[in-house]
């Protein structure tokens, strides 16, 4: 047999994704950019298994890329992809029993699995089926993103068919590790009307949310079986779920009645199952921040970053602040932050971010720069004006995912002068620091106003077929004097 014979060809590459790669590496690159612009969730350091959907990239690869923008190679030795059977009936789990797996990027080889661990060795599963090959394009994409050789990082492919969620959990408990990053492959409820597809898929969520595989197999997800099998894992109970996107059909085709829902969901470290000292280390080594954060260093930082706008009015460059960063560590880990600058107290300006994506102090000087000169709402700021303004540095915690049963629920869950909410829908997304509190202390005021200006309707968080998602979060704020 020769080696092209040992390989899987693609079976949906021109029908889920593009054929050439050139096309493909385009539609990739326009995904994630669009992820990437669109996020707004903490979103954990590194997830080690995700619930990602499969269907083609022009309805599901969004959501697909906002989930893969966080797998981090580098950490991980191999990737394990667990799909349902779609095409042909199946009992138990299987593998494709070659040598590896081929899309327009390139082959991926598989790892080697012993024979011992019940594993079918059968490539029947894989001729014609989607829900393992459409993953493959994104992990080669990423690998390549990150300039790993394909033949040196295993994917594996697996489907599995008619078999117990608690049997197929001892099978992926022989192969899953903490090298191995896992896909776990499955969409959520198909070909509803827009109104019950909603309702459906937000019991979904919630079902793979509440961390309990007897209510994964509830869900109307295809894939829920082995979402299920991953609970029932010993390596799932260290890690806690993460909601990172939402998404239907009904968005690109404008069918309102068939809708097919995709979400992703990742699994992180769960500091209250750590299992050692260590581990709560290296989980939370932030938590040193708050106490670093001393009144002396929010001086510090205030001065800095007062310094930091005048020099660059004056030159065009950001200060060297080296020796800040030697005399608090903790200002060179990723943090996200806000500046607000105000006149005689109406707003002048106000840039940040809402995700740790770069160290804290370049976070904040840049963010500081924009404020003066790059906020739309305001002509730049000119060194004469400089002394008239104030400085109010925000230092934001990871934003969580609100999850709400009904109005009541959510007005109930939100505390004023405590919570900055974020919200979002598709590519409209805003935020209101908990400072906003202070000039609209009405909770459904607030909500209003927030979702006006993120472009939705004022009342789109009343209304459940909007599916708009809200997240909190908290900040540590301190100001000039």
């Amino acid at each position: 047999m020769s080696i092209a014979e040992k390989i899987l060809k693609p079976s949906v590459a021109g029908l889920f994704y593009p054929a050439q790669a050139d096309e493909l590496k385009s539609m990739l690159d326009s995904l994630f950019l669009k992820a990437k612009e669109e996020q707004s969730t903490r979103i954990s350091s590194i997830y080690k298994a995700m619930v990602i959907p499969h269907a083609g990239y022009r309805y599901s690869g969004l959501t697909a890329a906002h989930a893969y923008k966080f797998f981090q190679p580098a950490r991980f030795k191999k990737v394990i992809v667990l799909g349902p059977a779609h095409k042909k009936s199946l009992e138990g789990l299987a593998v494709y029993p070659q040598n590896g797996y081929e899309t327009p990027f390139g082959i991926s080889p598989r790892q080697d699995i012993p024979k011992s661990t019940g594993i079918i060795f059968s490539k029947d599963p894989f001729e014609g089926e989607h829900s393992v090959e459409a993953h493959l394009p994104f992990i080669q994409y990423r690998l390549l993103e990150n300039k790993i050789s394909l033949d040196d990082y295993p994917v594996t492919l697996m489907v599995y068919g008619n078999i117990s969620p608690k049997k197929l959990a001892k099978k992926i408990e022989h192969i899953y590790d903490d090298e191995t990053f896992l896909v776990l492959s499955s969409d959520l409820s198909h070909f509803h009307d827009i109104e019950t597809a909603n309702k459906k898929d937000e019991e979904s969520i919630e079902a793979i949310l509440s961390h309990n595989p007897d209510n994964v197999l509830k869900a109307e997800a295809c894939g829920r079986n082995g979402i299920s099998a991953f609970l029932y894992t010993q390596q799932s109970r260290l890690l806690e779920p993460e909601f990172i996107h939402y998404s239907n059909s009904a968005s690109v085709s404008g069918d309102d009645s068939r809708v097919v829902g995709y979400s992703s969901i990742g699994y992180k470290d769960s500091i209250s199952k750590a299992r050692s000292v260590s581990d709560v280390i290296q989980l939370y080594v932030k938590s040193d921040r708050n106490q670093s954060l001393n009144e002396d260093c929010k001086k510090e930082l205030l001065k800095a970053t007062r310094f930091c706008i005048k020099g660059y009015l004056k030159t065009k460059n950001i200060p060297d602040f080296s020796q800040l960063v030697h005399k608090y560590p903790f200002l060179n880990e990723d943090g996200a932050t806000f500046v607000t600058l105000t006149s005689n107290g109406n707003l002048r300006g106000c840039i940040g971010n809402l995700i740790s994506n770069r160290p804290l102090l370049q976070d904040l000087m840049t963010n500081a720069v924009k404020a003066a000169c790059e906020d739309p709402r305001f002509r730049p700021v000119n060194i004469v004006e400089l002394n008239d303004l104030k400085i109010e540095i925000s230092i934001l915690n990871p934003p969580q995912f609100l999850r709400c049963k009904s109005e009541f629920d959510l007005l109930n869950k939100i505390q004023p002068n405590e919570h900055g909410l974020i919200v979002q829908q598709g590519n409209k997304r805003a935020t209101f620091l908990p400072q906003v509190w202070e000039k609209i202390p009405k909770k459904t005021d607030f909500l209003s106003q927030l979702c006006k200006k993120a472009g939705l309707k004022p009342d789109a968080w009343r209304i459940p077929r909007e599916r708009i998602q809200l997240f909190t979060y908290t900040v540590t704020s301190f100001e000039e004097e």
